[in-house]
């Protein structure tokens, strides 16, 4: 005997006579979107955008002020590196979200700067003064482009991230990052003063129990904002207690652009292009990571 179909999408009459399908699931409506690709109220998607600028802008701005007074940068030629280092995070980012072409992932998150290159880049600009930043310039032109070209190759390496690759690298970011937060926690600046003073210290152990405790306390939305709550207390709690200078948001001009080859045209010197070209394969290696 034949097996009884466990669904019929045919009609079959009832004992009444009417049609009816039996046990048929409601297909889902062809014009909902899946919840991650949901476009935010937008308040939410304001906030969220927010706080995704606020967790990302330490690690943008982090590198070039290694890297700026190393190789022999003024204050205000390092401010402009900063500045150039958010503007061409901000395109990346564009890029990589919205996509263009074949470009970009057109996933939800920020592409900053990596500290991969921190080391090798300061190795290549110490002792060179201005002509330092123009051959860090010159090496990252060849590596960006290098990396442009292998990545429809690279892409091809999936298959070889399993997790425990994916997480050990991931896991290798954030403690690779964890010196950068200590010594922002102590001040930032290791000529201060005040660096590694109490204060600063005590401070960062506030913020830092203030954006866990609400990652735990809240639900749902205020929860998912929990970092962004966390940096604007502590910037209340740490106004009177007289450790605040907003100072260089007063000097600062509205909107600014950074200019083109500042500092020079670019020098290509092959062992700077052959170390920045190591680093664009350990930032791919990263970035795939991240967007797996």
């Amino acid at each position: 005997m034949a097996a009884k179909p466990r669904f019929r999408n045919d009609a079959v009459a009832g004992s009444d006579g009417d049609s009816r399908l039996d046990a048929a699931p409601d297909p889902a409506p062809p014009d909902r979107k899946h919840p991650v690709d949901e476009t935010l109220p937008p308040l939410k998607m304001f906030t969220s955008g927010l706080q995704h600028v606020a967790a990302m802008y330490a690690g943008v701005v982090a590198p070039p002020m290694i890297v700026g007074p190393a190789v022999g940068l003024t204050a205000k030629e390092t401010a402009f590196l900063m500045g150039a280092s958010l503007f061409t995070a901000g395109i990346a980012t564009l890029l990589q979200t919205l996509g263009f072409w074949r470009i970009g992932a057109r996933l939800p998150f920020v592409n900053g700067v990596s500290f991969a290159g921190v080391t090798p880049m300061v190795a290549i600009g110490k002792d060179r003064g201005h002509d330092g930043i123009a051959v860090i310039f010159g090496a990252i032109i060849v590596a960006s482009l290098l990396g442009f070209l292998l990545a429809p190759y690279f892409c091809k390496l999936v298959r070889f991230f399993p997790p425990v690759v994916t997480g050990t690298v991931i896991t290798l970011i954030g403690v690779s990052l964890l010196p950068v937060a200590f010594n922002w926690s102590q001040g930032g600046n290791a000529t201060a003063a005040d660096y590694g003073s109490t204060t600063n210290i005590t401070m960062a152990a506030v913020t830092l129990v203030i954006v866990l405790a609400l990652r735990k306390l809240l639900r749902g939305f205020l929860q998912q904002i929990a970092i962004l709550l966390g940096l604007v207390v502590g910037t209340l709690i740490a106004i009177p207690v007289g450790i605040t200078d907003f100072g260089a948001i007063k000097d600062a001009d509205l909107i600014g652009f950074p200019t083109p080859f500042h500092f020079g045209a670019p020098q290509f010197e092959i062992a700077a292009i052959v170390s920045m070209s190591i680093v664009m394969l350990v930032c791919m290696t990263e970035s795939t990571a991240d967007m797996l």
